[in-house]
């Protein structure tokens, strides 16, 4: 897998949506508090964007198994054919990554971090998972919003 491919994969592009409320978070704790724990400011970007972009990854593992399930969703792909297996691969390193990172955040700090982070978790896999993925529902973005804009927030406030 080259690095374009693994960059197109993961949808690296859309990775602003989960890293700016993150930012915002940071800012306003910089400016109330005069203070961030930069250690845990970089684990939590870690562990964020980590999170998306397994989040996309999966998402897009399991939209290529449901296109060999029905052929009238089937894409024509003009570049290298990258495997079901390197996609699965792809998906579960970042989501180890992600998981690493944020249980060392939860190690540094409290339970609360604990909480949000498993809530955030489970939320990402569900996203992307299942007979009925919350993707593939009306409510697919209103959970994405919720999780991405108030989740990350909140932990920042705390």
């Amino acid at each position: 897998m080259t690095p374009k491919q693994f960059l197109d994969l993961v949808e690296v592009r859309v990775v602003i949506p989960s890293v700016a409320p993150l930012m915002v978070g940071l800012a306003y704790s910089q400016w109330q508090y005069a203070r961030i724990n930069w250690l845990n400011a970089i684990l939590l970007i870690i562990a964020t964007v980590c999170v998306h972009l397994a989040v996309n990854t999966f998402n897009r593992y399991e939209d290529n198994k449901r296109q060999q399930n029905n052929s009238y969703l089937r894409e024509t792909v003009s570049e290298a054919t990258i495997t079901d297996k390197q996609v699965l691969h792809v998906a579960v390193s970042l989501a180890v990554i992600a998981a690493i990172a944020g249980i060392s955040v939860a190690l540094l700090t409290d339970y609360v971090t604990w909480i949000i982070g498993i809530i955030s978790f489970f939320i990402g896999y569900l996203y992307s998972a299942g007979p009925k993925p919350i993707t593939n529902t009306p409510f697919g973005e209103l959970v994405s919003g919720i999780t991405m804009g108030y989740f990350i927030l909140l932990r920042n406030y705390m």
